[in-house]
């Protein structure tokens, strides 16, 4: 059967972290099947089910450590850029008690822990990040007014919002007001709704660009714990997403770790079904 009428067949696994749903392949695979065109076999695949495609290769052995290349395409075909919730679904699908993965540009070294899964992330890879100042966003509607917000540059663009409370705000016209802004984002953005500070917690809510509502963003949750560090937050956080936590560390040498859950839904092997899977499309 050609993989055009099913596609699952390549597939190797299906996973979540903290609600962030998606569908994982092995590039070898898609190659040895003819799929060359990798964002028309994530739009196939991920139809409105799933929030984006994982793809992984082979272990590369050019740095002093091995490493598994990683990317991550939304539903709608377009690059995903880094996908830190993504990677901790894959950290679960290699094995193992820790390792390193090579997305976007950027290597992030992850290790399981009591959480689920840690990554880390190098201070020195924080280096070009930049929270800007404060700028006005207004909408229309019931909860028409103006708010503050913030662009965030952190591997994806991000444009936070400060509300009183994001689950009832309008998320949807949020989103389109900040991607009006192409002279502050030219290439799309993530929109997170961010609770006013407190002690140690932040409540969230994202529009991830390429895919809409999505029940977490792990670099969503980073750019919201840059922006509260850089106003005097303490060096913990906790972001409270629809789909769970995340919690973020500063380290005094400028690293950044962030643990929460993840789960291998399903995945192919010996005795093991798609049968979960295949129901879904």
């Amino acid at each position: 059967m050609s993989w055009h009428r099913d596609p699952v067949s390549l597939l190797v696994a299906a996973g979540e972290g903290l609600g962030n749903r998606f569908v994982i392949a092995h590039e070898a695979a898609l190659q040895a099947a003819g799929v060359h065109d990798h964002s028309a076999f994530a739009r196939q695949v991920c139809a409105e089910k799933w929030d984006g495609l994982l793809l992984f290769g082979a272990c590369l052995r050019d740095h002093d450590e091995a490493e598994i290349p990683a990317t991550v395409i939304n539903r709608d075909g377009s690059d995903g850029g880094v996908c830190l919730n993504g990677l901790r679904v894959l950290a679960l699908l290699v094995g193992g008690h820790s390792g390193v993965f090579f997305m976007g540009g950027h290597r992030v070294r992850w290790r399981r822990c009591e959480r689920g899964v840690e990554l880390e992330i190098a201070q020195h890879d924080l280096g070009a990040c930049a929270v800007s100042q404060p700028f006005a966003l207004t909408i229309a509607g019931a909860n028409a007014g103006g708010r503050s917000a913030r662009a965030v540059a952190f591997w994806n663009p991000h444009c936070l919002i400060e509300v009183a409370e994001p689950q009832v705000e309008n998320l949807g016209a949020w989103a389109a007001a900040a991607r009006a802004r192409s002279d502050l984002f030219p290439h799309g953005v993530n929109v997170e709704l961010v609770s006013r500070p407190e002690s140690g917690v932040r409540h969230m809510r994202v529009d991830e660009r390429g895919v809409g509502e999505t029940a977490a963003c792990g670099s969503g949750a980073v750019a919201v714990a840059m922006a509260a560090w850089e106003a005097g937050a303490g060096p913990s956080l906790q972001i409270i997403q629809r789909g769970g936590d995340l919690l973020l560390e500063r380290f005094p040498g400028g690293s950044i770790r962030l643990s929460g859950a993840a789960q291998v839904i399903c995945r192919t092997g010996p005795g093991q079904s798609f049968d979960r899977l295949r129901k879904s499309f």
